[in-house]
C-alpha cells in the first residue's frame, strides 16, 4: 500500500526507515510518539538557538543551515535515547 506523499507520512517513513536499519520494528503508536517528541524538542531548540521567522525573512540560507543543524542535533539525541 502506497501512502500519499505528505509531510506527516514522510516523517513517519523517515523514522521507520531509521529504526528498521537498526533492526527495530516499532508499531505505529511508537512512531507517532517519537515524531511528537522530536517536534517538541525541535521547537524548544529552535527557540533556544533563535532560528525563527525573523532570521528566515532576513537570511534564508542561514536559517536553513541552522534549522538543519538543529534538527540533526535533536535526532541524534533521540537516537541515543532509544539505544539506551
Amino acid at each position: 500500500m502506497k501512502l500519499p506523499n505528505t509531510p506527516k507520512n514522510q516523517a513517519i517513513a523517515e523514522v521507520a526507515a531509521t529504526l528498521a536499519i537498526e533492526n527495530m520494528y516499532p508499531d505505529e503508536a511508537f512512531i507517532k510518539e517519537i515524531i511528537a517528541k522530536e517536534k517538541h524538542q525541535l521547537d524548544i531548540m529552535l527557540k533556544r538557538f533563535r532560528v525563527d521567522e525573523e532570521l528566515k525573512h532576513h537570511n534564508k540560507t542561514a536559517w536553513k543551515k541552522r534549522y538543519d543543524r538543529t534538527r540533526e542535533y535533536v535526532r541524534k539525541n533521540l537516537r541515543e535515547e532509544l539505544e539506551r
